[in-house]
């Protein structure tokens, strides 16, 4: 029980590390290793985050173009 809830608090941990790191790329204002570096994550991890952001935003232009 002890090692689910230690699991639990980790992963919660990471997932609020991700969403600040997310927050700090879509201002602009810092390069992907000031991220890693205030986050804790991984350059890899914030690497992956960007191209994700990227890829959704690129979704959404294509529906609003598509849509007018």
């Amino acid at each position: 029980m002890r090692k689910v809830m230690e699991d639990m608090r980790n992963e919660t941990a990471l997932q609020k590390s991700k969403e600040i790191a997310l927050r700090l790329i879509s201002m602009g204002k810092l390069s992907h290793e000031e991220i890693a570096e205030a986050s804790g994550l991984a350059i890899e991890v914030i690497k992956e985050l960007a191209q994700q952001k990227n890829r959704i935003k690129r979704q959404w232009q294509n529906r609003v173009i598509m849509s007018r």
